[in-house]
């Protein structure tokens, strides 16, 4: 067996992608510009053939083209990358050069990803990603497979990762969807998401339409005022669920192409996860670079025991998605059986552990429901008058669910870390294991100052756990426990 030090050598010098990154590299910039270009493309069809301004805009358009081929030929050639005193380095850019320069052992993520181009190609995307940045600073777009095999091999081997030494397990299959476990994710995913971004798609199209056509609706509304008006009702009820219908056929589409053959092995300090239909990803994560892990539910899947296991790792950041590491999983049991690689400690179950202070729902109620109903009320005063005062319901309601989320919500702590239950319709539970903790943050706000009541905020790598509402004088002495613990035992954060 070839020796791993001596295939390290051979990238001492620099590589190159492969010839295929040219080709899928143009055909990400065609659809992007599809994307921004397609009204002026549909207008340029409908309009005569002589006439003197589609010939222009299909000149700009030819020289558009020939000037993306260069600049992509010129970037792939520029493009190079190779490890050298333990440092991973990447040149690239033939206008603006640049350098790039990443210790090895900072580096937390290293993943492949393969679309249908990259399949047809059998390449692969690497893109790697270290502690101290807020987005992937390495894209290579093709390498051949097993070349990215070994490199994220390479890259891993330096990049430390403990476990307990009570956990070893080598290449194991840990958790495997199958099609039964599929067809209930997509069935109890968020739908409402995708109507949202189906509404904007179709608000953005009909916009682009507009100016296409030079279409004005308001005026339409007037000709047929008589004809619409009479039927607004009933196509407004049949455009709802077309719409609805749509959106859930589409968020059932989407969950079963991003979560299709999902897998995760466990190596015995790290796991292996792959999943996707034509777009194949494959995530490593070493159990060193979990900083926070949790688990959460809504209300029909917590029925039927289907919940969604969220890694927070470093460098996670919650406004991107592209970050996130998400592991459906068919039952509570399974997500404790994968809990002991970030937290030995046994899970609390729900019901035990400590309560917040009852002051959070009753502020809660005061300060943010109240405004929000006088604010409604007012609204809706002026269109439908005395019956407005329904707005009430909405006022019960928001104190009901601020006090029911306050009677759900536990927390334990133990020597290792930190167990948190929350929800209302949903459930959510979140570890976090102390020697993951960088910052210990104690909040008041006026109200909370006066009634010796505090928020404490653990902040890690990865990202934030918060505990609100609870006693200053405990808050404080958590803190300091805490901190005490995580100097005394001088554990890896990573």
């Amino acid at each position: 067996m070839e020796n791993l030090s001596d295939k390290y050598d051979s990238w001492h010098i620099p590589q190159r992608q492969s010839p295929a990154a040219i080709i899928i590299m143009l055909m990400k910039t065609a659809f992007n510009l599809l994307k921004i270009a397609w009204p002026v493309l549909i207008l340029i069809f409908l309009k005569k053939k002589n006439d003197e301004t589609g010939s222009t805009v299909i000149l700009i358009v030819l020289g558009f083209c020939i000037v993306a081929v260069i600049d992509t030929i010129l970037s792939f050639w520029f493009y190079r990358f190779h490890i050298d005193n333990n440092n991973f380095i990447l040149n690239k850019g033939w206008l603006h050069k640049k350098a790039l320069s990443i210790p090895i052992q900072n580096i937390h993520a290293v993943n492949l990803e393969q679309s249908l181009w990259q399949q047809l190609f059998n390449v692969t995307k690497l893109t790697l990603d270290s502690s101290g940045s807020e987005k992937m600073e390495v894209k290579i777009h093709a390498l051949p497979i097993k070349k990215a095999e070994l490199l994220k091999q390479l890259l891993l081997s330096n990049s430390e990762s403990k476990i307990p030494d009570t956990h070893v397990i080598n290449n194991a299959l840990v958790h495997k969807l199958n099609n039964a476990d599929l067809l209930k994710l997509s069935l109890s995913a968020n739908h409402l998401e995708a109507f949202v971004i189906l509404l904007g798609l179709s608000l953005n199209a009909l916009d682009d339409i507009k100016r296409i056509f030079s279409f004005d609706e308001v005026e339409l509304i007037r000709t047929y005022s008589g004809k619409i008006i009479n039927q607004t009702f009933f196509v407004a009820g049949i455009v709802f669920i077309i719409v609805a219908v749509v959106s859930v056929i589409t968020s059932i589409i989407r969950t079963i192409l991003k979560y299709y053959n999902f897998n995760v092995e466990d190596n015995g300090n790290t796991w292996k996860i792959s999943f996707g239909l034509f777009t194949n990803h494959q995530k490593i994560l070493p159990y060193g670079k979990i900083q926070i892990l949790s688990w959460r539910a809504n209300w029909l899947r917590r029925k039927i025991d289907f919940w969604i296991l969220h890694v927070q790792s470093i460098g996670h950041d919650e406004t991107k998605r592209k970050q996130h590491i998400q592991i459906p999983v068919t039952s509570l049991k399974t997500i404790l059986s994968l809990v002991p690689v970030y937290q030995q400690t046994t899970v609390v179950k729900p019901g035990e552990g400590l309560q917040i202070e009852p002051a959070y729902w009753k502020r809660k109620t005061l300060i943010m429901g109240l405004p929000i109903a006088l604010l409604l009320f007012g609204i809706l005063y002026l269109w439908i008058g005395i019956w407005s005062i329904t707005i009430i319901l909405f006022f019960i309601y928001f104190g009901w669910h601020a006090y029911k989320w306050y009677k759900i919500f536990r927390w334990h702590v133990n020597e290792e870390g930190l167990q948190i239950y929350s929800g209302m319709w949903g459930r959510k539970f979140t570890l976090l294991t102390w020697k993951k903790v960088q910052q210990i943050q104690l909040n008041q706000n006026l109200y909370q100052r006066s009634h010796h009541l505090a928020t404490i905020n653990f902040i890690t790598a990865g990202g934030n756990v918060e505990l609100p509402y609870i006693k200053y004088d405990t808050a404080k002495q958590l803190a300091d426990y805490v901190l005490y613990l995580v100097e005394s035992k001088n554990g890896e954060w990573m």
